[in-house]
């Protein structure tokens, strides 16, 4: 059987392009400066050194470490719908649209929706495993 399988954020999407274009008045409404520090990196907290700021304040590397993760989280709690309106790269869809021509099986892998705390809520639970997939499915249907 033929598959082919995509990663979505910053693969068939401009991930780093949105973080960018979003960081600077999140983090400065947040407390932090937002000076690109790390343009290799992929998280929000590594691309601005958000765990080397906390650290700066007087945090433990590990509490800080915790944090670093939170504002990101926090960060995606913001823009998650803003960022699912976005465009996916050119020509993505025609690319999909050939392979499913030639029999191939599409799928998506993704870490969104992944576990980032280990004392969730319910609520918690269902955003994760419920809403995320769907404006995920959403964001991929709507870009054909």
């Amino acid at each position: 059987m033929k598959i082919a399988i995509f990663d979505i954020d910053d693969t068939i999407t401009f991930e780093m392009d949105f973080i960018k274009n979003n960081a600077l008045s999140f983090l400065r409404e947040n407390g932090f400066y937002a000076e690109q520090v790390n343009s290799t990196e992929y998280s929000l907290h590594e691309i601005y050194g958000l765990k080397d700021q906390l650290i700066k304040r007087g945090m433990s590397s590990q509490k800080a470490s915790i944090e670093a993760e939170h504002i990101t989280n926090k960060f995606w709690n913001k823009y998650f719908l803003k960022y699912n309106k976005t465009k996916v790269r050119q020509g993505v869809a025609d690319v999909i649209h050939i392979l499913r021509q030639y029999r191939y099986e599409i799928h998506f892998v993704s870490l969104r929706g992944k576990r980032t705390s280990t004392r969730e809520t319910h609520i918690q639970k269902f955003i994760r495993t419920c809403i995320v997939p769907s404006i995920s499915k959403w964001m991929l249907k709507r870009n054909k």
